[in-house]
Formats: C-alpha cells, structure tokens, sequence
C-alpha cells in the first residue's frame, strides 16, 4: 500500500468510526459533552500517529501544522445545533489535501447511513450502509426545475431570494429549510443528487470544514457550485442549465464557480 492508498483508507475507516461512536452518545447532552471536541481529537491522534508530518485543519481545534504535503479537513459533527435538537440532517466531513488538491473525501450521515465519497482516481460514489447498496454518482433526474422543488435555505436576512423563487414558481415548489437546518454537506449532497439544486444563503460564508468534502464530490459528479453575495451564498445545482435557470431567477450577477 502507498503512501496515498494508506491515507485514503484511513480517512474512510475514521469517519465510519466517528459515525459509530456518534449514534451511540444521547443527542440531548451532545454540546454539554463536548462530544464534537472529543471527536476531533481522537481523529487528529490517529491521524499523527500514522503520518505524524501530516497537517489537519479542525473545525473545533484550528490548525495542526506539519511538514508534509498532506492536509487533512474535519469537522466531526457538521450541523451540531440541529442534531442537539434531534435532527438528523448531520454529517461527519473529511477532506484530504495533496500539495493543496483534493484527493479524498468522505461525508457520512450515519442516522440515515448515507456514505458520500469521493477517492481519486476512483468514481464518486453514495454507500446505503445498512443494506450494502452502492450506486455511482452523479444520478441525474431531469436538465431543468420544471418538475421539480426547489430547497431553500436562508438566514433571515435574505428573505430576498425566498420571494423570488415563490414569485417564480408556485409555493409548493419551494421547500424551506429552517435556519440552522443541519448539515451544509450533507444537505448539499442529499439534496442536489434527489431534488436538482439547493440554495444556501446566510450571513457568513461557509468554512472549509463545512465544504470542503461536499464540494470534491459533486465536482467529481460533474455539478455545477457556483457563490456570490461575497461567498454568503451558494447555489448548488445537478447541472448547468438548472444552475443560469436559478441565477436568472435570483438576478445573480456576480456568481463565481467554487471549484
């Protein structure tokens, strides 16, 4: 095993194990533990103990720094408010960084058991774990949004972007996330590959814990991601026609693709 093929492995089994570990903690005491901490650096001992030159950039413990090419990206718990509230639209994130470049990436749900991934040289790929099914990405249901809802999921500050998807289709079409609707990941993932295209506006942008990992597997699935509002929004789309049919709606002028 190489020295790439060694971290690839050890990225999917950590984040299957930090999976486990976080279905068995009571979702009411999560934050008081500081279970989200725990985890973390359980990771980063694992990880430097193995590639002990290996750089980690953590959401809850900052920037470990080494001397080697690698970077590791976690957050163990993304959407941590939303689970200690019992939501299930949580995830665990992991992105691996060679000389600045994505070359693993895993995002795992484990109350639904939903495996994002993403290795290179290797297609995209979602795991139902409970059952062992395995599809490749991206799965495609339709080039526009004609037949199909549209998540929202904005701070109230923004309510801009809500009015003028409802002016532009019928109410029912427009589902709304709440506020701190769980994962960014997660629902980034879900929904794009179910649904088409989901919007995430807020009033800070996104760290690279929250998206780094999502972002690999759906460019990997050939999705368009596109921010603007100086990175406080994101728009995430199965392709590129469905991606300008949103911009259009939203009067987007300044939207750059995130890559």
């Amino acid at each position: 095993m190489n020295q790439l093929e060694d971290r690839l492995s050890t990225g999917r089994l950590s984040v299957m194990e930090i999976g486990y570990d976080l279905r068995h903690y009571n979702p009411l005491v999560k934050l008081d533990l500081g279970l989200d901490t725990k985890l973390e650096r359980e990771f980063i001992d694992k990880v430097l103990n193995k590639f002990p030159t290996d750089s980690i950039l953590g959401e809850e413990t900052g920037m470990t720094n080494g001397t080697s090419n690698y970077e590791w990206v976690i957050d163990p718990i993304d959407g941590t408010r939303y689970l200690n509230r019992g939501g299930k639209r949580v995830s665990i994130n992991l992105a691996l960084k060679y000389q600045g470049n994505i070359v693993g990436a895993w995002v795992y749900n484990p109350f639904v058991q939903e495996f994002y991934s993403f290795e290179q040289n290797a297609n995209p790929t979602l795991e139902k774990i409970d059952n062992m099914a395995k599809v490749s990405l991206p799965i495609k249901t339709s080039e526009t949004l004609r037949d199909m809802p549209v998540v929202y999921q904005g701070s109230r500050h923004y309510r801009e972007d809500y009015n003028l998807l409802g002016e532009a289709y019928s109410q029912e079409k427009i589902l709304k996330l709440e506020e701190t609707g769980g994962s960014i990941a997660y629902n980034a993932l879900q929904i794009t590959k179910n649904l088409g295209a989901y919007i995430y506006h807020q009033t800070t942008p996104a760290n690279a814990w929250d998206i780094d990992a999502a972002l690999s597997i759906l460019h990997a699935s050939n999705c368009v991601v596109s921010s603007s509002n100086e990175g406080n929004r994101l728009i995430f789309a199965q392709n590129q026609s469905i991606h300008d049919e949103l911009t259009s709606i939203l009067n987007i002028t300044d939207a750059t693709y995130v890559k």
